[in-house]
């Protein structure tokens, strides 16, 4: 099967498996962001100005070009984070052809990392689901440079670097997930040659080069335009604030514990790779292509771990080491035992149990959304942001929509086509005294900054998040004359301004 072939099977089946997040407005506040920051730059805005976050510019600049190629709604992000997580898929499979060139089953990790997607809250258009594919790409290229001896090998070197610098871009752990992966590609699975140590010395050149090719072109803008001290303050000081709020070591179990859960059947997997490859009579060479995934694996969680916060969508950095190693095992273990219909039944069972649940929340999801479709002739019963949106277009009392989102979805602004009054268009920017902290800024003045320029509405959660208790009651006493509660839709209350 042609390459391309292979990558648009696994397109079909990754849109099969998000059929569900199409039509939403917005699944995570991440994303929210990341799209206000896209449409912000769309207007001629640089990164940081005219919204803040503290992530690094390459995720805005995956948006930018999403929205920018495909329109400005949540459907484009939808649209270009499916083909990334295909493109992770198509990789796995590469990968695994370059350690077993013509082995069986060759698709398996591929559909094994599509699936592991729909988990640990991967139907958001996270960072993850866009740093991955450009990770693996570079592991690619630098395994392959370093089996090569030809003269491509100079260029597969510098674009193993570039793919590592486009990964570091859009989230900066990253980079112990790839020297991890990339030490041990070096220095186990090169051959035995001559100058092996000068042929050492080049590769780390040659992909340092690449690497920082990218970051010239990633900081001379904000050089150009005068904005280093604000690059600066936001990618990194602000980082540094951050991952100071760190997990306690019952927290860090607690992820481990989650982690392994919910992709049980692969790290089973794993764990018996280990012991397997550990025997005195083993594959020399078997055990050296193990080892290097192992490391990528341990690698990336040690990246996951490292900003020191338990969200769930930090274990998707593990996909293709995780499905790589857990589908190379069973395949040095379990398959040379197995033929014919065996074979087929012990491989359903290892993707369906590497699947768990999640699968099944796609027919169930779309199903609701079919009804509200047919019920409402929209979403809104399943769409939150839809809802709030239209309930505020059709009852504003001019033409002009005037909005401050307290701490429901940033994308709201968007939806009803208006500026957002604050550049911390991230609720917990203003309501959480860590992300005050991360900002640098007082969120009393900011708040009463937005205030009194009067919005005609405010949206709140019912149920709000413990860490904003404090603010949310300073902010209440604020506008307790001006504002009455005029709807609840879902978890959200819509707040209306009192006509004075």
């Amino acid at each position: 099967m042609s390459k391309l072939k292979t990558y648009g099977l696994l397109f079909a089946l990754t849109v099969l498996t998000r059929l569900d997040t199409y039509a939403l407005s917005d699944i995570e506040f991440d994303e929210s962001v990341y799209f206000l920051m896209a449409r912000a730059m769309t207007q001629g805005h640089a990164p940081y100005t005219a919204i803040w976050d503290h992530k690094p510019p390459g995720i805005y600049g995956v948006y930018y070009v999403a929205i920018t190629l495909l329109g400005q709604s949540a459907f484009a992000v939808r649209v270009f984070a499916t083909l990334a997580i295909a493109l992770s898929g198509w990789l796995a499979i590469q990968l695994h052809q370059r350690l077993r060139p013509g082995a069986r089953y060759a698709w398996v990790p591929g559909v094994l990392v599509v699936l592991m997607f729909r988990k640990y809250g991967g139907q958001g258009a996270n960072n993850e689901l866009f740093f991955v594919p450009a990770a693996a790409g570079s592991i690619l290229l630098l395994l392959t440079a370093v089996q090569n001896q030809g003269a491509r090998r100079p260029l597969q070197l510098l674009g193993a670097g570039a793919l590592a610098g486009i990964a570091f871009w859009i989230k900066f752990n990253v980079v112990l997930e790839i020297q991890a992966a990339g030490a041990f590609a070096v220095l186990l699975l090169a051959d035995k040659h001559p100058a092996r140590m000068r042929r050492i010395g080049e590769e780390v050149i040659y992909a340092a080069i690449g690497f920082l090719i990218v970051a010239a072109l990633v900081i001379t803008p904000f050089a150009l335009a005068d904005l280093l001290g604000l690059f600066r303050y936001s990618t990194i000081e602000a980082n540094v604030r951050h991952v100071g709020n760190r997990m306690t070591p019952l927290e860090s179990f607690a992820f481990l514990l989650k982690v392994l859960e919910e992709s049980m059947a692969q790290w089973a997997l794993v764990v018996a790779g280990v012991v397997f490859h550990l025997r005195k009579d083993r594959d020399p060479i078997l055990a050296r292509q193990y080892t290097f995934v192992a490391a990528w694996l341990l690698g990336a969680l040690a990246s996951a771990l490292a900003p020191g916060q338990p969200y769930d969508h930090y274990a998707l950095e593990m996909a293709v080491p995780l499905c790589l190693a857990a589908w190379l095992t069973f395949e040095d273990v379990f398959l040379p035992h197995l033929q014919g219909r065996a074979a087929v039944a012990a491989l359903s069972f290892l993707i369906l149990g590497s699947t768990g649940t999640s699968l099944f929340q796609v027919p169930l999801n779309v199903g609701r959304e079919l009804a509200s479709l047919i019920k409402r002739r929209s979403l809104e019963s399943i769409d939150t942001s839809r809802w709030v949106t239209n309930y505020i277009r059709e009852h504003t009392r001019g033409d002009d929509v005037t909005l401050y989102v307290m701490d429901g979805q940033p994308l709201l602004y968007h939806l009803l086509e208006v500026d957002p009054p604050t550049r911390y268009a991230f609720p917990p920017f203003l309501l959480d005294p860590h992300f005050e902290h991360v900002t640098g800024s007082e969120a009393k003045p900011e708040v009463a900054r937005i205030l009194a320029e009067k919005p005609e509405w405010i949206v709140r959660r019912v149920d709000p998040f413990k860490e904003s208790l404090m603010m949310r009651e300073h902010i209440a006493e604020l506008i307790a004359h001006d504002y009455t509660l005029e709807t609840t839709i879902h978890n959200l209350d819509v707040l209306h301004r009192v006509v004075q």
